[in-house]
């Protein structure tokens, strides 16, 4: 029996196929694997495009021309996946980390301020303790007087008076007052404080809220300390033992009617403005506190 012809290669010129050897490693086959290489290095994303490409056709020709790379080129396309694959995963954490800062709501505008403008030292906190100068006709804000001593200064629509020990007696300063709240239309109130109160602070922080300028609205607000004139508030009927204090003064210079800061409970505008409100036009029937009213000089305790 005769043998078999040899099986050719009609591509390869008609070479017997057995005759053919086999080529070397396809140069595509290692552009491909360099590509790969240069994406983790220095062509991210670019390089993995280039490794794929190039070992997708490398793969191609090992297999029509019976070269040697296939396996280069397979690595190189998986090298180049995952290179693509990083550099899409880092763009997007990049956008993410970088959209927060571009979508943030633009600063919060600042607070309105009430009543004068802010000046060292506030009159709200603590009397001021500079020298009394002479009054402007044309200023605004803190007005002092050079012969009491006393700096009112008009906050909405309360003003506020601050008098010290050298002010004057406090029947003088009282008569005084009452005169600059009668040409002025106002009513009289007479604060005690102490000083490093804390409830004080609390109640001078809330005179520029609106609730307070409403409760407190065309009231001569006279702030006194009552360590300075402890002997002449008691003189003239006005309670020293709770601060703070407030006692509404009639034209004798004697309290019609007086409340502490007993009446509340934390010292804020939402819980002061109620009842004080209900204080200046005499409503304030229920109290923790009554008050009894002035003791006549005649009074004998028991």
């Amino acid at each position: 029996m005769p043998p078999e012809p040899p099986l050719v290669d009609p591509y390869a010129g008609g070479a017997p196929v057995e005759a053919r050897e086999a080529g070397g490693a396809s140069g595509l086959a290692v552009a491909s694997l360099v590509s790969a290489v240069l994406g983790f290095v220095c062509v991210p994303l670019l390089g993995g495009v280039l490794a794929l490409i190039l070992g997708a056709a490398a793969r191609g020709e090992s297999v029509r021309e019976s070269r040697g790379g296939a396996r280069m080129a397979t690595a190189a396309m998986v090298l180049g996946g995952l290179n693509v694959l990083g550099s899409i995963a880092a763009v997007v954490a990049l956008m993410l980390w970088t959209m927060p800062g571009s979508l943030a709501a633009p600063p919060a505008p600042p607070p309105r301020a009430f009543g004068p403008p802010p000046g060292p030292p506030s009159p709200l906190l603590a009397p001021p303790m500079a020298p009394p100068v002479a009054p402007d006709a044309g200023a605004t804000g803190p007005i002092a007087s050079v012969d009491t001593g006393t700096v009112s200064t008009d906050i909405g629509r309360i003003t506020l008076v601050d008098v010290d020990r050298d002010s004057g007696t406090l029947r003088q300063i009282l008569a005084e007052e009452q005169a600059n709240a009668e040409r002025r239309g106002q009513r009289l109130v007479l604060w005690t404080v102490v000083s490093d109160c804390q409830p004080c602070s609390g109640v001078a922080a809330s005179l520029p809220d609106e609730r307070m300028q409403r409760a407190l609205g065309g009231v001569r607000l006279v702030r006194v300390s009552v360590r300075d004139f402890l002997l002449e508030l008691s003189a003239v009927g006005v309670p020293t033992d709770k601060i703070p204090g407030f006692a509404l003064m009639s034209k004798s210079g004697r309290p019609q009617d007086y409340v502490h800061g007993g009446e509340w409970d934390e010292d804020i505008a939402k819980n002061i403005a109620p009842v004080l409100g209900q204080f200046m036009t005499g409503s304030l029937s229920k109290r923790r506190d009554p008050w009894q009213g002035v003791r006549r000089d005649d009074e004998t305790t028991l």
